[in-house]
């Protein structure tokens, strides 16, 4: 991940304007739980590109991991306006629906959101949560066991693309 960030902001250096690249950026610093910098950077993809729902997904969900539960869900809600059923955007709204306590309607969103994006273990772990609050035990298992079965598959497929590119298993290149 590290030299992801690094590769994308020479990216960005490179080519300042391109709201894609800044996503991507967004996405890696979401992942590593650096929302403050996402935050930033989506805020310019959405600068760059108001109609982008990605951009205003990658916004939502830096929003929701600071607790900005309020910016978080009027961003999730106008890239839902612009793509209906964007993963990103349900997601954010369900962990928003958790954290509110209302555990049906976090559900019911995440529900959506593996609907929309079967293969996001993030959001069946998400699912897994909602459905044990509720006291649904089976379908808690369920989820977790999915959440476990798509880290494991992402896992080997990013262990299967560094070796076939040389990079071994820990992307930093054969001893």
């Amino acid at each position: 991940m590290a030299g992801s960030i690094e590769a994308l902001q020479l990216s960005l250096e490179l080519a300042p304007g391109r709201p894609l690249t800044l996503i991507a950026l967004g996405t890696t610093l979401n992942a590593q739980k650096r929302f403050e910098e996402a935050r930033e950077v989506a805020r310019r993809a959405v600068r760059l590109d108001p109609d982008s729902a990605e951009a205003l997904g990658q916004l939502a969900e830096a929003e929701e991991g600071l607790g900005e539960l309020e910016a978080a869900e009027e961003h999730a809600n106008q890239a839902l306006q612009r793509q209906a059923g964007h993963a990103q955007a349900l997601a954010a709204i369900g962990r928003i629906r958790m954290n509110q306590q209302r555990y049906e309607e976090a559900r019911d969103v995440f529900l959506r959101a593996v609907s929309s994006e079967p293969g996001s273990a993030k959001t069946h772990y998400q699912l897994s949560l909602a459905f044990a609050r509720l006291g649904d035990r089976e379908s808690s298992n369920k989820h977790l066991e999915l959440y476990r079965r798509i880290r494991r598959e992402n896992d080997e497929r990013l262990v299967e693309l560094r070796t076939r590119a040389g990079l071994g298993e820990s992307g930093m290149g054969r001893p």
